[in-house]
């Protein structure tokens, strides 16, 4: 597989840029860290009007093909679990056009929540301000622990 460009290649057929009947196709593979294919990302294609026009899931090898109703300019979004979503503005012709997605992981903190107890403490909300996204201590405190513990219970973070 030739890297990624990030760029269309009208006239560079991909592994599944075969025209069909439905319209123009757009095609390519969804990479990731270190070139590797991202398996099960889903291609969305959308009019620049907002309206979903196609959608698939690639393949294991992040092969993927979409069918553009016609000339013009659509938004194509990939996403999969494990990475950022990406959307790239693609314009169609008359021919295939091949177009590779360069998909970025995503980060996270991972880890135990012991006591929500202690993160209502002034010296210990650290890892706890970073994993809520809420700015400071004070808002913790605020919040109060029975609301903090059901924010953490709703997004399936259990304190132990």
């Amino acid at each position: 597989m030739a890297p990624s460009t990030g760029f269309p290649r009208p006239g560079v057929p991909a592994a599944a840029a075969v025209r069909s009947s439905t319209g123009v196709p757009v095609s390519g593979h969804v990479i990731g860290v270190e070139s590797a294919p991202v398996p099960r990302a889903v291609i969305t294609l959308i009019s620049l009007g907002g309206r979903q026009v196609s959608r698939m899931v690639a393949h294991p090898d992040g092969a993927y093909a979409v069918d553009a109703p016609g000339a013009g300019s659509y938004v194509l979004i990939a996403s999969a679990e494990g990475y950022q979503p990406q959307a790239s503005t693609v314009v169609v012709g008359g021919e295939p056009v091949s177009y590779d997605i360069l998909l970025s992981a995503t980060s996270g903190v991972v880890g135990t929540v012991r006591s929500t107890k202690s993160a209502l403490d002034l010296a210990n909300t650290g890892p706890l301000t970073l994993l809520t996204g809420y700015q400071t201590h004070a808002v913790l405190r605020r919040i109060g622990a029975k609301r903090l513990e059901t924010w953490l219970r709703n997004r399936k973070v259990t304190p132990r």
